[in-house]
């Protein structure tokens, strides 16, 4: 027989030595015997019906409701792990987001456009918000843990629509061990019962859904230097179905530029399209100039122009749009521009 060949005993040996180095897999050490103590913690949505206007001034719909009433209960109970010091208490929601905020808070979907919901995660020391990712409420250690959540309706931004609320489950709370696979099963968050929501609002009628406004051509001749106006035409956003005594509000945004803030909008860019240039919208009933401002129907929102309360059914808004003259030197070629209004309803 042959020696071993001395190069391939080296080999094994520092394979060996390299698999001895890698880090083993972290092991779950926590352990609940009552996990969880209870499947459910469900909290009671307020049923009082809610009356509010389209866009209201205060966006809290409806107070906190508690699971259980009184703060916590019992969730976890019998536990052990063998590193008490990285175990934590945390929540999430399951409900789509509607991507808003308020006071810290993620605004999560109901079914119900403008309605959101906003979830706390509690413990007896500790609350949080709860948000689409783990979220800790607490970290600590006990061989039992007390638990409980609440939520609240909240005005998204958007308007409100008429409608029912009804959400059922709203996200999950858990214990968790830090660098490990959680063995804890979490315990469910309802929200039952419903509420009904009426909101008092216009309509924008199918014609002023989407407004072609035909500009013409303008030739360069017609201006005569930066801020100079050429051109112009009218159009008309007829509202329908109104509530009277409503408080009526309206933005533009400006579609190729919504940090637009200014009192002029933007040709849509491209091969061709003229600059030098841009479109000035102004109202028809003092005269103003549109300033643009955020896709938002919050009251006190940028750009937001007042036009009064409501008195009937329906009304008009009328406006003017007229080319303007932005820099020294104008280039020809097309001038289109894109704007998008919001209504806020007060």
């Amino acid at each position: 027989m042959s020696a071993p060949n001395s190069s391939n005993l080296i080999c094994v040996v520092m394979i060996a030595m390299l698999a001895a180095l890698l880090p083993s897999q972290a092991r779950a050490t926590l352990a609940c015997t009552a996990n969880p103590s209870i499947a459910n913690l469900t909290a009671t949505i307020p049923s009082a019906p809610i009356t509010t206007v389209g866009s209201p001034s205060s966006r809290y719909l409806t107070d906190w409701f508690n699971a259980p009433v009184s703060g916590v209960t019992r969730i976890y109970d019998g536990c052990t792990s063998n590193n008490t010091s990285n175990i934590s208490l945390e929540g999430r929601v399951t409900l789509p987001p509607t991507g808003a905020t308020i006071d810290g808070y993620q605004i999560f979907a109901t079914g119900v456009r403008g309605v959101g919901v906003i979830v706390r995660g509690n413990d007896k020391n500790a609350s949080a918000p709860l948000g689409s990712g783990w979220t800790r409420i607490i970290r600590g250690w006990s061989t039992f843990w007390d638990g409980g959540f609440g939520a609240r309706l909240v005005s998204t931004g958007d308007t409100i629509a008429t409608g029912t609320v009804s959400v059922g489950k709203v996200g999950e709370i858990r214990l968790a061990e830090d660098g490990v696979t959680n063995p804890i099963v979490p315990l469910n968050l309802i929200a039952s019962g419903s509420v009904n929501i009426t909101s008092r609002t216009c309509s924008v009628s199918t014609g002023s859904q989407t407004i072609a406004i035909p500009m013409g051509a303008i030739g360069r001749s017609a201006f005569s230097g930066v801020g100079s106006t050429a051109g112009g035409t009218s159009f008309i956003v007829h509202l329908e179905n109104c509530s009277t005594g409503l408080n009526l509000f309206m933005t533009f945004t400006d579609g190729n530029s919504p940090a637009n803030t200014s009192d002029v909008l933007t040709i849509t860019p491209g091969a061709g399209s003229a600059t030098g240039i841009g479109i000035r919208i102004g109202r028809q009933d003092n005269l103003q100039r549109v300033s643009y401002g955020t896709d938002s129907a919050l009251p006190g929102s940028p750009g937001q122009m007042s036009f009064g309360a409501t008195t009937g059914t329906t009304r008009s808004l009328a406006f003017t749009a007229a080319y303007v003259q932005t820099q020294a030197s104008i280039v020809s070629g097309t001038a289109n521009a894109i704007a998008t209004f919001t209504m806020s309803y007060q």
